[in-house]
Parts: structure tokens; sequence; C-alpha cells
């Protein structure tokens, strides 16, 4: 997993862009995105846990809250 001493980012333009966007209007979904597998067979429900947390800590973006700080936004990333 990727570490950061960095503290908090700058967002990137399009991040800003998404991040005013969503702000002016809190009611659209257009960065909110779902998706489904249908898995068919026996599951070990530990196992797949374990499989999901592996994947999300080891993908950057998934690792990364934006807080606002005097009305600047920032990405930070996570450990």
């Amino acid at each position: 997993m990727p570490t950061h001493d960095r503290g908090p980012l700058p967002l990137t333009p399009p991040q800003n862009g998404v991040w005013f966007a969503q702000q002016l209007d809190p009611t659209r979904l257009d960065y909110t995105i779902a998706e489904y597998l249908e898995i068919r067979g026996a599951v070990d429900p530990e196992l797949l846990a374990e499989a999901v947390r592996t994947t999300v800590a080891g993908t950057e973006t998934l690792c990364v809250r934006f807080a606002e700080v005097d009305g600047v936004v920032h990405q930070i990333p996570a450990g």
C-alpha cells in the first residue's frame, strides 16, 4: 500500500471541477457509479472480505478523503 508523508494535497483540475459541480447541486449523481458482479457457486465470505480489503488498500484512489479548510478543498491520502 502506498504511503504518503506530504500531508494534504491540492485537487487536480478535474477533481476541483467535480467538487465544485457537486457543491452547486448535491442531488446530481453524475459521478456516483455502482457496479455489481454475480458470483455463481460457493463463496468463502471471509476470503472474499479479505480480497476486497486488499484491493481497496492497494488502490490509491480509494484511500483518499477530501476536506475543506478555509474554503480550499484538499485531498488527504490515507496512511
